[in-house]
């Protein structure tokens, strides 16, 4: 998704003002680990079904680490989330 029309609508005024009311809406807070960031925020697009008219909720504050690691993990083939899966949640043993 990285057009002409879109890189420049990441440079306009209108994006900056939806950036601005999305981060204070979220109180400058990484939606994800919880941190604090002031300067070096990401706005991540949840859907791009309303690109250029995007709704607050369409949008997501992330700090730097938790964005690129959503990138990372959009990149990561099928198999590596149930083979992480079956090592991150094991079965419990049964009682008695």
């Amino acid at each position: 998704m990285h057009t002409e029309e879109y890189e420049a609508y990441l440079k306009s005024d209108e994006w900056r003002q939806l950036r601005t009311r999305k981060a204070i809406q979220m109180n400058y807070t990484c939606e994800n680990c919880g941190k604090y960031v002031l300067y070096g925020f990401h706005i991540h697009h949840r859907t791009y079904k309303r690109l250029y008219h995007e709704r607050l909720s369409d949008l997501q504050f992330l700090c730097a680490e938790c964005h690129d690691e959503l990138h990372r993990r959009k990149k990561r083939p099928l198999f590596f989330y149930v083979t992480k899966q079956r090592r991150t949640y094991p079965r419990r043993k049964k009682k008695g």
